[in-house]
């Protein structure tokens, strides 16, 4: 009778631990989002596409944007499972392709962790940048401007050069031009400090309200005529977000190209074949 207690008595303990169980996989089913075709969309991804999105979530809008990120998984698993279907995973390029794409995963992981915590600059970093660059900061202008685009080439460029010393005004200009059976190009520019190329900011910065300037390129001339330039400067604190992130990029940048300059110091790399070094 003891014996067949005692057997009773596990079979009951069994019994409660086949329950914890089913209570555990009930828990596991809580983790899942949905069901396409039996494969199973978690929590876990449907939460990690969500801090990928860049849509502002608020406690109103939250319920419909997990909707919206749920039915997009959805949609994911069922191009997915077609692709299967067509025994895309199979197709040597696919291959290729997913192995190029892990990969990169493995880079970037690798980059990420190895460079976490390089790069951010400090106050002094941002104020001297600041500083050193007042054309787009402090001395900031928003310049309107009338930009002519001649095509010509060398030997006609020089002698257009010096007569354009002469000319005050794009309207004393144009006839020369036509006269000259050149092509040209007329717009009206607005745009601030940052947004103008070195070679073009320069120049803006030295004509008067009414001057014209040129610029010689490779295929012919541009010429400018100021129309207006209205101050618009930027304190340091308004710029600091701007030139943090520039900074952290660049410092990011440069760390990453030490990086591979030490891996390669380590490394044993040799050219084959047509890549191989030429006696």
């Amino acid at each position: 009778m003891r014996v067949k207690g005692l057997v009773s008595a596990l079979f009951i303990s069994t019994l409660l631990v086949g329950c914890g169980g089913e209570k555990g996989e009930q828990n596991k089913e809580t983790q899942v989002a949905a069901k396409v075709n039996g494969d199973e969309v978690t929590v876990h991804q449907l939460n990690q596409t969500l801090r990928q999105i860049r849509v502002k979530v608020t406690p109103e809008n939250q319920a419909e944007i997990k909707q919206k990120t749920l039915d997009h998984l959805i949609n994911q698993t069922l191009v997915l499972q077609a692709a299967k279907q067509a025994k895309l995973d199979r197709n040597p390029e696919v291959l290729s392709a997913l192995e190029a794409a892990k990969q990169k995963v493995l880079i970037d992981a690798y980059v990420q962790r190895t460079l976490q915590g390089v790069g951010k600059p400090t106050a002094n970093e941002i104020e001297a940048f600041y500083n050193e660059r007042p054309q787009i900061f402090a001395d900031r202008k928003l310049f309107v401007y009338t930009q002519l685009t001649i095509t010509a080439d060398k030997a006609t460029l020089e002698p257009l050069v010096e007569e354009l010393k002469t000319v005050k005004t794009l309207e004393e200009l144009l006839p020369i031009l036509q006269k000259k059976g050149l092509k040209y190009k007329q717009m009206i520019e607005a745009k601030a400090s940052e947004k103008l190329a070195g070679p073009l900011l320069a120049p803006l910065n030295v004509l008067k309200v009414g001057d014209i300037g040129y610029l010689k390129m490779s295929d012919g001339l541009l010429v400018i005529a100021l129309q207006q330039a209205e101050p618009q400067p930027v304190t340091l604190e308004q710029a600091t977000p701007a030139i943090e992130r520039e900074l952290f990029n660049k410092n990011q940048k440069e760390a990453a190209e030490k990086l591979i300059e030490s891996l390669k110091e380590s490394a044993q790399v040799e050219y084959l074949g047509q890549f191989a070094p030429k006696p």
